[in-house]
């Protein structure tokens, strides 16, 4: 499909595939895909917020990112309590992170890597075969065109 040039048709149902829950959460490795196709549309604002939670995805998954939510009170206090109350967010290099998509990102990637549900890659040759990131570099040299 993607091939073919239907973007938008392949856009809307990639889309609806990432909202789908994977093991309790968003398919994230579809965000890079979904920037591909917003580049290729000529939606550069949708290429862009795609890039960035492919980039929050991808720094969370391999720690760059930390979820910091308390398991114990997950019981008590969902994630969207705790990070209403403050007690709960996104933290790089021990500060919160505030700005677009990080409280979406925060619900959608925290309770996975909190219950292990992803795994990230135990070594380099790994690493570099992961799809995501493969794909997520690939969507990456896409926006270089976009720099004059």
């Amino acid at each position: 499909m993607q091939r073919k040039g239907e973007f938008s048709e392949a856009f809307v149902k990639l889309e609806k595939a990432s909202k789908e829950p994977f093991d309790e959460s968003v398919n994230f490795d579809l965000f890079p895909r979904l920037a591909i196709l917003g580049f290729h549309m000529g939606n550069y604002n949708t290429y862009r917020d795609y890039m960035l939670r492919s980039k929050y995805a991808l720094e969370i998954l391999y720690g760059v990112i930390k979820c910091d939510t308390d398991p114990d009170e997950y019981h008590n206090a969902g994630f969207e309590e705790q990070y209403a109350r403050g007690v709960a967010g996104l933290i790089r290099n021990r500060e919160r992170i505030e700005g677009p998509m990080v409280e979406e990102m925060f619900y959608h990637m925290c309770a996975g890597t909190m219950w292990g549900v992803y795994k990230p890659p135990t070594d380099l040759d790994e690493f570099l075969d992961d799809d995501i990131v493969r794909l997520y570099r690939e969507a990456l040299s896409l926006g270089a065109k976009l720099i004059p």
